[in-house]
């Protein structure tokens, strides 16, 4: 086999090309469920790591949304 040549190449490509089209259809199948799975941790229980009720759900995330600051330019 000749590593240099057009063939190699155009089957490392080829090859690429099939491996993510598997795992777009991997993905697909199973629903692209990312969101729905950090949905799922937010509206878990900070203690008892399982579901609970939405008004026992803390509404604070850990995070700031509201940052009024600034850098300052000397």
């Amino acid at each position: 086999m000749d590593w240099g040549g057009p063939t190699f190449v155009l089957a490392i490509i080829a090859l690429s090309t099939l491996g993510w089209l598997i795992n777009n259809l991997i993905r697909a199948k199973h629903g692209y469920s990312l969101a729905d799975e950090i949905e799922a941790l937010r509206d878990r229980s900070p203690d008892t790591g399982s579901a609970a009720p939405p008004s026992e759900t803390s509404t604070d995330s850990g995070t700031p949304l509201a940052i009024k600051q600034t850098e300052q330019a000397r």
